[in-house]
């Protein structure tokens, strides 16, 4: 039995349905994040299982005790809120304790409780600040030692870093998994960002229309998404029109160019099918089977990335190269040879289904 299980969670604000039939097991230790856009149910199913929403329909267990109608304050989780939530008249470490006090722990337990979160969080000589006088980062790091410091079954965090700066952001990230895999507390964690958690998560549920639409590693979410929409919201993604030139040798035609993808083809000759590229894939080097010859029409200097964008017929193609100093990228309007290898071809049906838009998650209640 997995330590955390929702079973066919279903949750309706009136007619409008938020969540739908719901389903996922998460193991003691594990990290799992929910990853979706606005209005796809990760914050209501994150809420649902802090007890701060009750499911319409369906179970949630937490090491074999079902929670479903338990109230918030009995279920023995540390919630981190995107606001962090902190108390303006507390100091740091009255923050900390507050948890403790209202459990009715002995003092000298909470502050020995309260120096080691203040370790943890390395942010032992603000114990008497204010609020008031941290920076956002900081006051992230006491919103989460005191979701801590009564010793939670799990971890629920809610957009924790969405508020903050990008450098900020990738630090303290790092900060909350390292914790994390020290303490082993299971934790759930919600995002819009990708990059944030494909980063952290032991496992990623992307979420779509209040459903779970994939779940699993990271590198497996991007390499092998399992549905349309999964392959075109994770990461950047090239998408191409090409008709079926020879299904046994897996032989294509993009724009009047032969390509060939790994694998065979359940398909006709002359059907019209669905062919997507991660930029990564793409090279200038001439090295792989494939190419494409397009058209450069934007160059994008991304850091340590430069991103080339080229009209292959009438479709772009994105091609990520490492910025290097002494070699200049391709210029707009120059040709260029795409090259490319048959395993990185996903092909897919021309009428598979793209991301559809969403409502905002203020929606998620109309």
């Amino acid at each position: 039995m997995a330590f955390l299980e929702l079973q066919g969670i279903v949750k309706n604000f009136g007619r409008n349905t938020v969540v739908r039939g719901l389903s996922l097991s998460v193991e003691k230790g594990e990290f799992v994040s929910f990853l979706g856009g606005s209005g796809c149910g990760k914050t209501t199913t994150l809420r649902m299982i802090a007890g701060f929403e009750m499911p319409t329909e369906g179970s949630i267990r937490l090491d074999g005790a079902d929670l479903s109608r338990v109230s918030p304050n009995k279920r023995n989780l540390g919630m981190v809120f995107q606001n962090y939530a902190l108390f303006p008249n507390m100091t740091v470490a009255r923050n900390i304790a507050f948890g403790l006090k209202i459990a009715g722990q002995k003092k000298a337990a909470i502050a020995s409780r309260v120096e080691e979160m203040l370790e943890l969080i390395h942010m032992g000589e603000y114990a008497e600040r204010y609020p008031h006088q941290l920076s956002g980062g900081q006051q992230q790091r006491v919103a989460l030692a005191r979701a801590l410091a009564r010793k939670p079954a799990a971890l629920l965090l809610d957009e924790p870093l969405s508020a903050l700066d990008a450098k900020i952001r990738v630090r303290l990230r790092d900060d909350i998994r390292s914790i994390q895999r020290s303490l082993g507390i299971t934790t759930i964690y919600v995002t819009h960002d990708q990059e944030e958690a494909l980063s952290i998560s032991d496992r990623v549920a992307v979420m779509r229309d209040g459903r779970i639409e994939q779940i699993g590693a990271p590198f497996e979410i991007y390499n092998a998404p399992g549905t349309s929409y999964v392959e075109t919201f994770i990461g950047t993604l090239s998408v191409l029109s090409a008709r079926v030139k020879d299904p046994a040798t897996g032989t294509l035609l993009v724009a009047g160019q032969e390509i060939v993808a790994g694998r065979k083809l359940d398909a006709a000759v002359g059907e019209e099918l669905r062919l997507s590229l991660r930029p990564e894939a793409l090279s200038l080097d001439g090295r792989e089977r494939n190419c494409l010859r397009g058209r450069v029409v934007n160059v994008k200097f991304l850091g340590s990335i430069v991103r080339v964008v080229a009209k292959v017929g009438d479709r772009e193609l994105s091609m990520d190269a490492f910025n290097h100093p002494r070699l200049p990228p391709p210029a707009i309007g120059s040709e260029v040879d795409l090259h490319f290898a048959p395993e990185a071809c996903m092909v897919s049906k021309a009428d598979a289904a793209s991301p559809a838009s969403v409502p905002e998650e203020e929606d998620e209640k109309a």
